[in-house]
């Protein structure tokens, strides 16, 4: 793990081994190329005082997956995710006022992307979702770019548009989509349409809200768990991929994954069908692995929502993996110290209950000293 806090200066050197960025509050904008082909950046945190992208500034970061854009978000030019091909969704404010060609273009894996309603769409430009997951979505709605020697201007118009509206059909989904949404806007439509809306799925992924609240990662953990108590069935639903909100929340908002894991733990739902299957979670590479493995690589993870989790189930701690046979605890080590620390307290807290002692087995290898 790399982690870089960038500062927005003309001579910044950003290394090119980077793995996560934090971007500080004082930067308003990200400069052209700034992290071109950082092909091993998987994450990206922006403080919300950025105004701008400019072109090409994340240009082949072909591992970035988790991005949380600035709520201040207001012009993103030409290229500026160009081929970032691991990342699925990207939640845009309302704020954003232009989005040049060729923006998300080639984001392979991209299949959940709305533009703000109160964009001008003539500040939109060419092929900003061409040869992504979402325009093949565009395509089975009859919507799709054409080539006449260059892209022809209606067929853009058509496909932005098209962009535009694909969710006017999921009210529900489109709030859970804002990165403002709030605990009361989610009671304030329950109140309206029904607790049974909580269960609605969109057509075109497969979606409930749940699912789409999950993701967001301006999301309050309080805002997702009203809404997983209004309807705790909503947590079982497998999206057209076969993944549930706590798959999205694991990955996409971890102080939100805690608190509806403790939930459902705690009410016996169905949910989690016995205390073993509950801790696997099969990666996108086919690694398996526990929550607890993927909080700990997370190096943005909240310590205190790693020692929530770890609490439900110790043994979770030792458990190995597939992709190297290490612990939770081993990459905690690597990649949150925080994290490490807190959880060495609960285990250390808890060591005379764990079976086998398995604390003082683990300090042994000089690991945990009591």
């Amino acid at each position: 793990m790399r982690l870089h806090i960038y500062h927005g200066l003309d001579n910044e050197n950003v290394p090119k081994d980077v793995t996560h960025v934090i971007v500080d509050n004082s930067v308003t904008v990200i400069k052209r190329k700034a992290f071109c082909e950082c092909r091993h950046l998987v994450s990206l945190t922006m403080g919300d005082n950025v105004k701008s992208i400019e072109r090409e500034a994340f240009y082949y970061c072909l591992a970035i997956r988790f991005i949380r854009l600035s709520k201040a978000l207001e012009y993103i030019e030409a290229g500026a995710f160009y081929n970032c091909e691991s990342s699925e969704v990207l939640f845009l404010p309302s704020t954003v006022k232009s989005i040049g060609r060729s923006a998300f273009r080639c984001c392979r894996s991209m299949r959940f992307l709305i533009l703000p309603h109160d964009i001008d769409l003539g500040k939109v430009g060419n092929r900003i979702i061409y040869q992504t997951g979402i325009e093949q979505f565009a395509r089975t709605a009859g919507v799709e770019y054409n080539w006449n020697n260059d892209l022809t201007e209606e067929s853009n118009r058509r496909v932005n548009e098209w962009l535009f509206h694909h969710m006017d059909d999921a009210p529900f989904h489109m709030l859970c989509y804002d990165s403002s949404v709030t605990t009361k806007q989610i009671s304030d439509f329950l109140d309206e349409h029904g607790n049974d809306s909580a269960l609605a799925i969109d057509t075109i992924h497969g979606m409930t809200p749940l699912h789409i609240l999950s993701m967001n990662p301006h999301a309050p953990a309080d805002t997702i768990l009203t809404l997983l108590k209004t309807n705790i069935n909503a947590a079982n639903v497998g999206d057209n991929r076969g993944k549930t909100p706590l798959y999205y929340a694991l990955y996409y908002n971890p102080c939100a994954f805690v608190r509806m894991y403790s939930y459902l733990h705690e009410h016996n739902t169905n949910t989690i069908e016995n205390e073993n299957q509950s801790l696997v979670v099969i990666a996108d590479d086919g690694d398996r692995s526990t929550p607890l493995h993927v909080l700990a690589k997370n190096p943005f993870a909240p310590a205190d929502a790693i020692a929530a989790l770890l609490e439900l189930k110790m043994e979770a701690a030792f458990c190995p993996d597939d992709e190297a046979g290490m612990s939770p605890l081993d990459y905690a080590k690597e990649c949150n110290v925080e994290g490490l620390v807190s959880m060495i307290a609960v285990l250390c807290n808890h060591r005379n209950s764990m079976p086998g002692n398995k604390v003082v087995e683990y300090s042994k290898k000089g690991e945990i000293q009591e």
